[in-house]
């Protein structure tokens, strides 16, 4: 008997996600270089033995993926993350929910005081919460994005075209940045939603979705 079967498609490396169908570096989904060179400074400031901690316990290719010199306007292979981020979160000795929202922060941290302060313009929550969503039109090269505002005090960033396994790190870092901006601007009682994501078809072997965040506050 012939047919197609459901099996999910098999990793091009055995040390990364079995739903990567691309070997690491290679993919079409890339993010720039400064995700990567915070997880190095994240290390050297906050985790014990530093970044080189890291390295030791990292298998190849990731060791060499992670050592390699980035550049921080550079892009490269965004679908590293989900691997890397697994084994970052044993070395720094916290589950990995908790690793992604620590790390989240100290990156917002780092960007919304530097070099993304004068996009944001930390004037309005509205202002903000409008400008946020399309950070990560500069940070991916990959996605749709449409932002809808239908009153004060309300925005919802609709994403599309976004590799399914990138999904935790999205859930923990758009929210994560979201609370960071929105506080420093002002916002009050502020809540955000972020639902489930909507399964999209696949892309050469690659399990895609859609999702949304919309954020509620006081003015």
């Amino acid at each position: 008997m012939t047919g197609e079967t459901n099996e999910p498609p098999v990793s091009a490396d055995p040390a990364l996600d079995p739903d990567n169908p691309f070997p690491l570096g290679e993919s079409p989904y890339h993010v720039k270089g400064g995700i990567y060179l915070g997880t190095r400074l994240y290390f050297e400031r906050e985790v014990p033995g530093g970044f080189e901690a890291l390295l030791a316990a990292l298998p190849e290719p990731l060791r060499g993926f992670i050592s390699q010199p980035f550049m921080p306007v550079g892009w490269y292979d965004a679908l590293g993350i989900p691997p890397l981020v697994r084994a970052e979160a044993a070395v720094a000795g916290k589950s990995v929910r908790n690793y992604l929202r620590e790390r989240a922060a100290f990156q917002a941290r780092q960007d919304i005081s530097g070099v993304y302060r004068l996009l944001l313009k930390l004037t309005s929550p509205d202002a903000v919460a409008v400008r946020l969503p399309r950070l990560t039109t500069q940070i991916l090269d990959f996605g749709t994005l449409e932002v809808r505002q239908p009153g004060p005090g309300v925005v919802t960033a609709l994403f599309a075209g976004h590799p399914a396994m990138l999904w935790e790190w999205y859930s923990n870092a758009f929210k994560v940045y979201c609370e960071s901006a929105l506080t420093q601007a002002g916002a009050r009682e502020l809540q955000l939603a972020m639902p489930a994501p909507t399964p999209e078809p696949a892309r050469e072997g690659l399990p895609m979705i859609s999702f949304a965040i919309t954020a509620f506050w006081s003015r």
